[in-house]
């Protein structure tokens, strides 16, 4: 009976360790992105409801908002004030973001301030942070709307939470089962009262029929058998009209 272990048998052996290894270490990096990114997020969504909540019930006799800092010392400040420069600073709440994401805002550090109606002031619509990282194509968006609503998702769930994205109508990636995995191309109107309606049909006035779902929208766009939550309703564009979710 021989003992302890032939050299094939030791290399062999660390091979399958080496190739776990391999298999396993990006699974992880990537595990912990998706986790540090919907942390971020939820954060985030939680300092916008909290400071609505404040201002709602007029703490502390004052404006409450949120203030996302960036470079060095990443963090979401919840404060006391019309404006974060004017704050109370003992009264502030310190969130902080990890180094890893990215913070990308509709300016270089996104300020959020709720009145006493629980509306945000100075947005006229809406207004979105959006985390990234630097190792993997992943990102979380948080949308916040003048009424004081707050969103959060990978992709915009409908156009009309996209509208934030871009002026100009588009093809756009939407997610209407609102699960993060499969993003579909569908051209948001961001220009007919206001934005933020999703073409699903064109209505041919010289035929008197809709064109075929292929025709009126782009390659693996929304297709007729998807569910998507709205009401259809039809906005003009020129000798023809499109059908739309908004």
């Amino acid at each position: 009976m021989k003992n302890g272990f032939t050299m094939l048998e030791i290399l062999l052996t660390v091979g399958l360790i080496t190739a776990l290894t391999a298999v396993s270490v990006p699974v992880f990096f990537r595990f912990e992105s998706q986790n540090n990114l919907s942390v971020a997020a939820s954060s985030l969504k939680d300092a916008l409801r909290t400071a609505r909540t404040f201002a709602e019930s007029n703490e502390n006799d004052s404006k409450w908002g949120v203030k996302v800092t960036t470079g060095s010392d990443q963090k979401i400040v919840i404060f006391s004030g019309s404006s974060y420069s004017g704050r109370d600073t003992s009264e502030d709440r310190d969130i902080d973001i990890v180094d890893s994401l990215n913070v990308n805002g509709a300016s270089s550090e996104p300020e959020f301030v709720y009145t006493k109606e629980g509306k945000l002031d100075s947005v006229s619509e809406q207004e979105r942070v959006k985390f990234t990282t630097n190792l993997y194509d992943l990102q979380k968006i948080v949308v916040t709307e003048a009424d004081g609503a707050v969103h959060a998702f990978r992709y915009p769930p409908s156009c009309r939470l996209a509208n934030y994205d871009s002026v100009d109508s588009g093809e756009t990636q939407i997610d209407p089962d609102a699960d993060g995995q499969n993003p579909v191309g569908v051209y948001c109107d961001r220009e007919v009262d206001g934005g933020g309606w999703t073409m699903v049909a064109r209505w041919d006035r010289s035929d008197s029929a809709f064109s075929s779902w292929d025709q009126s929208l782009p390659q693996d766009a929304l297709r007729k058998d998807q569910n998507v939550d709205g009401n259809l309703d039809t906005i003009g564009v020129g000798s023809n009209q499109t059908a739309t979710l908004n």
